[in-house]
């Protein structure tokens, strides 16, 4: 049975296997370059990624993410883009808090090929 996953997942799958992967979600139209360059930059290796960015209000644009069990979210404002770094949330857990960019990316590649939960 594909879609209940040993009848635990409710519908949500592990990094590895998850449909849309990642979803990099600007804050302002100011971050979408930014915010490209990490969806490129995970493109690259293969990661299942998509930028999402409307008129909307970050919190509705969350929620819409959650609701479509999108297994981490990458939120980017000015001071991320600032100081290289983007705030997580990882779907089931929450906000993980603000990494750097670099570490983000090695923490999701390495998730993804030891095919962590």
């Amino acid at each position: 049975m594909i879609g209940s996953f040993g009848g635990r997942s409710a519908g949500s799958f592990p990094l590895w296997l998850a449909p849309e992967q990642v979803r990099v979600l600007p804050v302002t139209e100011q971050q979408i370059d930014y915010a490209q360059g990490i969806v490129n930059e995970l493109r690259a290796q293969q990661v299942r990624v998509e930028l999402e960015f409307s008129n909307d209000k970050l919190m509705g644009r969350i929620q819409r993410t959650e609701e479509v069990r999108v297994h981490h979210i990458l939120v980017v404002g000015q001071r991320e883009q600032e100081a290289g770094t983007v705030a997580v949330r990882i779907h089931g857990k929450g906000q993980q808090g603000v990494k750097p960019r670099a570490e983000v990316v090695a923490d999701i590649l390495v998730a993804i090929r030891e095919r962590r939960p």
